[in-house]
């Protein structure tokens, strides 16, 4: 028997990743649902990409649960959307390098 597919962020049309594929915080990002995120705009994703190749995590997980970015994980969500829906928009060209 197959087990119950449990619905987790990457497959999620919701889950919004707004790093550069060779950020270190590539697999991070929000779901669309959530507007703390709005105020994550370039220069603060630009402080939080340099805070992590600094090694400063401390001050990097205060600051992304503020805004509401995380990583994304294998938790199922009651706002999971499949990915056959419409998408949600993928944030391109914020890294700062």
């Amino acid at each position: 028997m197959h087990e119950p597919f449990e619905p987790k962020c990457t497959f999620c049309a919701k889950f919004v990743r707004c790093f550069d594929d060779d950020s270190p915080l590539a697999e991070w990002g929000y779901c669309a649902d959530d507007r703390r995120h709005a105020a994550a705009g370039r220069r603060t994703l630009a402080e939080l990409e340099k805070e992590a190749r600094a090694g400063d995590y401390g001050r990097l997980l205060e600051r992304t649960s503020a805004l509401g970015l995380y990583q994304e994980t294998d938790d199922g969500c009651g706002r999971f959307l499949p990915r056959s829906a419409p998408p949600a928009t993928r944030r391109s060209g914020v890294s700062p390098s």
